[in-house]
C-alpha cells in the first residue's frame, strides 16, 4: 500500500522516561541529590500514513530536561499555578548538551546567611553600645538628634531580634520540609525502580522456564534424553 509522509517544523513529539544514575546528581532548584531522575524530550517529527492509521516518528531533538519525582509532581499538579517548576536543561537544538552544574547545599547556605545576619545584628549592638556611652558621659543635657540616633539604633535590634530572626527560622523549616519530601520522593522512586527491575527479571525467569516446558511438549526427544540422563 501507498505511504505518505508529512514533516513540518510544528511538529513534534513529547516523551517522558525515568532515569537512573550510577552517581547522585544535582539539579536546579533541589536541595538534595539524585540518582532517580525523570526526562522530559521533545523532537521535531515526521507523520507517516500507512496501513489505514498515522504512525509518528521521532527526528531531530529540540530539547531535554531532567527532574527530580517531586518536581515532576508538582509540574503535573499545580497547572497554571506560579510561575513553573524548576528543571534543568540537559540539552538545547543548535546549542548542544549543557554543562553540567552543582548547586549549593540548601543547609549550608543557611548557615552562612545564619551566620551574616548573627554578624550584623553584633555589629548593631556594638555600634549601640559606643554611642551610648559616649552621649551618656558627655556634659550638658542629651539633645534631640542623639536621642533620635540610640532610638534608631534600637528600634534595628528589635526589628532583627523580634522579626528577622524568626523569619530566617520559617524559611530554615520550610527548606528542611521541601528537602525532607524530596528526600521521601527519592527513596520511592528508587523502590519503584527496583521492584520494576525485579519484576521484569522475574518475568524473564518465568518466560524461560515456560519456553522450556513448551519446548518439552513439543520435543518427545528433549524428554527421551533427559529420561535417559
Amino acid at each position: 500500500m501507498d505511504e505518505k509522509t508529512r514533516t513540518h517544523e510544528s511538529f513534534g513529539l513529547l516523551s517522558f522516561h525515568r532515569q537512573q544514575s550510577n552517581r547522585s546528581i544535582s539539579l536546579f532548584g533541589s536541595s538534595i541529590r539524585h540518582q532517580n531522575t525523570i526526562c522530559l524530550e521533545i523532537h521535531e517529527a515526521e507523520e507517516n500514513r500507512s496501513l489505514h492509521r498515522h504512525w509518528y516518528y521521532p527526528r531531530k531533538p529540540i530539547i531535554k530536561v531532567e527532574m527530580s519525582a517531586n518536581q515532576f509532581s508538582e509540574a503535573i499538579t499545580n497547572i497554571s499555578n506560579g510561575c513553573g517548576v524548576p528543571v534543568t536543561i540537559r540539552f538545547v537544538q543548535g546549542k548542544g548538551t549543557m554543562e553540567e552544574v552543582e548547586h549549593a547545599s540548601q543547609r549550608l547556605m543557611f548557615e552562612d546567611e545564619f551566620e551574616e545576619d548573627i554578624s550584623e545584628i553584633s555589629e548593631n549592638l556594638v555600634r549601640l553600645k559606643r554611642e551610648a556611652e559616649n552621649i551618656l558621659d558627655k556634659k550638658g543635657n542629651i539633645i534631640k538628634s542623639e536621642r533620635d540616633l540610640l532610638k534608631n539604633l534600637i528600634y534595628h535590634l528589635v526589628q532583627d531580634v523580634k522579626d528577622n530572626i524568626p523569619f530566617i527560622n520559617r524559611q530554615f523549616n520550610e527548606a528542611l520540609d521541601k528537602s525532607t519530601m524530596e528526600a521521601k520522593c527519592e527513596i520511592e522512586a528508587f523502590i519503584q525502580n527496583e521492584i520494576t527491575q525485579l519484576g521484569i527479571e522475574a518475568f524473564h525467569e518465568k518466560f524461560k522456564l515456560d519456553l522450556i516446558e513448551f519446548e518439552k511438549r513439543d520435543n518427545p526427544e528433549i524428554n527421551q534424553t533427559e529420561g535417559e540422563e
